[in-house]
């Protein structure tokens, strides 16, 4: 998504490992909505995804280090004459198992 639409791809802080069915539900249900908003209704957005992670558990194994799921937002913003982004309209939220 970062490359299509001018995200902050490269940065370490912003990677985290999913499942391939996770990045398919992903795509589905947030990716899609985003690119047609951005390339062809030519909208800005806000958009972010929030990480959620599962209580620590012991013993520690990389495997509940992952994220079991997350949550994507997005909404769109506008510029009014201040010159500062103002969010409007319907604020889109989906969570997605990691699984």
């Amino acid at each position: 998504l970062n490359a299509l639409v001018g995200g902050p791809g490269g940065d370490i802080r912003n990677l985290s490992p999913i499942t391939s069915s996770a990045n398919g539900r992903h795509k589905n249900r947030a990716e899609s909505d985003v690119k047609r908003m951005v390339r062809e209704e030519k909208k800005i957005l806000f958009y972010s995804v929030k990480m959620n992670y599962p209580r620590p558990a012991k013993p520690k194994t990389v495997f509940n280090e992952l994220a079991t799921s997350f949550t994507a937002e997005w909404q769109q913003l506008r510029v009014p004459k201040k010159g500062q982004f103002v969010s409007f309209g319907p604020k889109f939220s989906v969570t997605i198992g990691n699984d």
